[in-house]
């Protein structure tokens, strides 16, 4: 059981016309000598039952599957031509054996065994995956019941627990020397813990304290050390944990999908660890931890192979029908998958090993989905009356995903920090390295534009955000992107209240300390900048005032912004500069301005002209420099932070 594999259960009466069934007792067998040994099948558990594959036979024309359950005789399950069953007569406790025979050349050949194992050992385990998590620790001997028949998930798990865990699932390494902790006796625990002190788990201390619990940042801060510390690019995704050696460790366990957290935006790392959290915890780290491989694909749809879907452009794109199904399959489990949409999709549903799950509800026009249950072949369906266009679909094997693959989160519900630039690529062009340099401080940057795109910009929007450290989802604005030529014919296309509005319930929503906004002049001059910048600033006062807008006051409340700044606003001498030239941690040693102009590079439809590139010191519109054009803190002082003054 060396990885979590679904499968497919066929009908055994359909097949039976394939080929030939055997007798449990009577199969005629190849002599042994002239085959290798029966490999051991992948075997992932739920409460629907066990599920197994096992890898195909060259020339077989079926497989049949049989069952023995303690000192019986083999039962003959059924009879498959996919290398995938699933059973689903199983009992809670029992002790089962599998093995798989392929039909070769008139013949009935072995080809797989699972010798014993136990399913849902425990009556207290419920749940799909958690029944999975559990049956596998139990089954390699990392865990036992508090009783026979009782696991008490939810009871606190102790420091010597954890360790044993670790210990055991380390192969239960003897280790000489004598262990230091006064209180810990039982010789099992003092080699597990002694072991734990030598591999720098646990430090060396009169008392080791076994019965104390253990948070959840604790094991994650662990795990982060047994898998060598790995430094990964990016901002931690969650807004309650604290200190860089912190957050690195749970934005690697994040990256690699051993958590997702507790919910909107918080690891609760203080919180103590439960039993069947920790083996959550345990099971991810030993099977998912890792570095990802792409994997090569197969689409088809009406029966027909759509190269479309994964030739890696954006222009070019595999249209859906509802009812209709599109198969993903590859020659080894799909751990991961990663759909890039043509147009934000509405919900739809993923097929594997006769489950379903329902994806989509948040619409992300970039879309990472780690099936539940992982398999060679996934099947995606849309509803009836519904279409969707596909531009590209990515698979990836189990572990950390290539720092490209986009794994959004709904908006913040409150900000730090809110970028109002009016076009997607502005937030670069003439905001340089502001985005880089507060994510690298954990704060909780927000961006929300202006205009909204309809076509490819929406696929470079993300993409640049992305490698800027952005994880939450950009708000789209309410204006078109269209070009007007003047103030004046920005104001006839636009609606300027409507804009107003919407900036006035982004303020409300978000609730920021600061706002960053364009030059007055609009940088480069554009209307629908100077537009834009006009609306802010109106917006600034309507948000803090009763009766405006009252539908968002209704829904938010009043807000009070505690300071603005506008690119290039006021004298020289007065300005913000802001440093975007020292190496940056969370992006790997690259400075905020290198940052911004990669993120930049994304925007591949915007580099038609070389007047477009990310603004430096050399520019008239330097984008080191701010203007603080309102604040309820008071003046800045030390003139090189945007959040001077701010507690």
């Amino acid at each position: 059981m060396k990885k979590n594999l679904l499968c497919l259960l066929l009908s055994a009466a359909l097949l039976l016309s394939l080929c030939p069934a055997a007798p449990a007792e009577e199969i005629v067998l190849v002599d042994p000598e002239e085959t290798e040994a029966p490999s051991r099948p992948e075997i992932s558990l739920s409460v629907g039952g066990v599920s197994l594959r096992w890898e195909a036979v060259e020339g077989a024309e079926g497989y049949e599957l049989q069952r023995r359950s303690g000192e019986d005789n083999w039962t003959v399950l059924g009879t498959v031509t996919d290398c995938a069953y699933t059973d689903a007569a199983v009992r809670m406790g029992g002790q089962y054996a599998y093995r798989a025979l392929a039909f070769l050349g008139g013949e009935w050949v072995p080809c797989c065994e699972e010798p014993a194992f136990v399913f849902n050992p425990f009556s207290d385990v419920s749940g799909e995956k958690t029944v999975e998590y559990v049956a596998w620790a139990f089954n390699e001997g990392v865990v036992r019941g508090m009783t026979e028949t009782e696991f008490c998930p939810d009871a606190p798990c102790s420091r010597l627990q954890f360790v044993m865990m670790l210990w055991k699932m380390n192969g239960s390494p003897a280790v000489e020397g004598k262990c230091p902790f006064r209180d810990v006796s039982g010789r099992k625990s003092r080699q597990a813990v002694l072991w734990a002190l030598r591999e720098g788990i646990v430090n060396e201390a009169a008392r080791f304290h076994p019965d104390g619990s253990i948070t959840r940042v604790q094991i994650v801060m662990i795990l982060w050390k047994l898998a060598g510390s790995p430094e990964l690019e990016g901002a931690c995704p969650f807004t309650d944990v604290a200190g860089s050696k912190t957050a690195k460790a749970v934005l690697w366990a994040w990256k690699n999908g051993i958590t997702k957290g507790t919910g909107e935006a918080r690891f609760s790392p203080d919180r103590p660890c439960t039993r069947v959290q920790l083996v959550v915890f345990l099971y991810k780290f030993y099977r998912l931890a890792g570095e990802a491989r792409p994997l090569e694909i197969r689409v088809t749809y009406r029966g027909a192979e759509r190269p479309t879907a994964t030739d890696g452009d954006y222009t070019t794109t595999l249209g859906v029908s509802g009812g209709k199904s599109l198969r993903i399959s590859a020659d080894e489990t799909i751990c991961a998958l990663y759909i890039v949409w043509e147009q934000n999709p509405l919900p739809w549903t993923l097929r594997s090993g006769g489950r379903e799950e329902r994806h989509g509800e948040n619409g992300f026009l970039h879309e990472l989905v780690r099936p539940e249950n992982p398999g060679a072949e996934l099947e995606l369906q849309v509803a009836a009356g519904q279409s969707h266009q596909i531009a590209d679909i990515y698979a990836f094997s189990a572990g950390t995903l290539p720092d490209w693959v986009q794994d959004w989160q709904l908006p913040w519900d409150e900000a730090d920090l809110l970028i109002v630039p009016t076009h997607s690529d502005d937030e670069f062009i003439f905001m340089g390295g502001v985005i880089p340099a507060y994510v690298d401080r954990g704060l909780r940057v927000q961006v929300v534009y202006i205009v909204r795109h309809n076509d490819c910009r929406r696929h470079e929007q993300l993409d640049s955000l992305w490698e800027a450290g952005v994880t939450h989802l950009p708000v789209l604005g309410v204006c078109r992107d269209l070009y007007p030529k003047s103030l004046a014919e920005a104001m006839y296309l636009y609606d300027a209240d409507a804009l107003t509005g919407f900036l006035v319930e982004q303020l409300r929503r978000f609730r920021p300390k600061v706002v960053v906004g364009h030059a007055e002049d609009g940088d480069s001059g554009h209307p629908v900048h100077i537009l834009g910048v006009l609306c802010l600033e109106d917006a600034l006062a309507l948000a803090a005032t009763p009766g405006a807008y009252p539908a968002s006051e209704s829904r938010y409340g009043l807000y009070e912004v505690p300071k603005l700044y506008l690119h290039l606003y006021g004298p020289a001498e007065e300005m913000t500069v802001l440093d975007y030239e020292t190496p940056l941690d969370s992006f790997g040693g690259r400075t905020a301005f290198e940052v911004a102009c990669d993120a930049f590079a994304k925007c591949l439809t915007q580099h038609t002209k070389d007047y477009y590139r990310v603004f430096g010191a050399d520019s008239p519109h330097d984008t080191h420099q701010w203007g603080l054009y309102r604040s309820l803190v008071g003046p800045d002082e030390a003139k090189d932070d945007l959040f001077e003054h701010i507690g």
